[in-house]
């Protein structure tokens, strides 16, 4: 017996197998034109008033993004090497809201939970909190009117 690696499971069990996969062209072309929409990944709490600002600027802005709780920041900040200001909400903004979201599935959980390895994987850019958060839209919004 020689030193092989083991053979993949699935969560049943069983060996894990290779399934084809069929893409759907028109499909690809219609989502193209939203692949640089980034997620906005908000770390806060309810209680925060600011973090609740800045979650209704978001929707009242149409952009794409999730709310994860404040107990997960510190290993964000930690693990993408970002300064701790010690407030909260603290912003994200990763790439491609569309990977971000095919890689999550639909499960309960599984967007902030890609999200957040997203953000501490150093994918995604540090906005500060509510109050750059609504400059970066006035910004934008300055620069679409010119």
């Amino acid at each position: 017996m020689g030193n092989t690696a083991p053979t993949p499971q699935a969560p049943t069990g069983k060996p894990a197998s290779v399934q084809s996969v069929q893409v759907d062209t028109d499909q690809v072309k219609r989502d193209s034109e939203f692949d640089d929409r980034p997620l906005y990944v908000l770390y806060g709490a309810p209680w925060c008033k600011y973090c609740v600002l800045a979650a209704d600027l978001l929707v009242k802005k149409q952009k794409d993004h999730c709310k994860i709780g404040a107990d997960y920041l510190r290993e964000a900040l930690d693990a993408s090497k970002t300064k701790d200001t010690g407030t909260i909400p603290q912003i994200f903004s990763c790439p491609s809201a569309e990977l971000l979201l095919d890689v999550a599935g639909k499960e309960p959980g599984a967007l902030g939970a890609s999200a957040h390895g997203a953000v501490k994987a150093s994918m995604c850019a540090h906005i500060g909190g509510y109050t750059e958060l609504a400059a970066l839209f006035d910004a934008e919004g300055k620069t679409q009117k010119a």
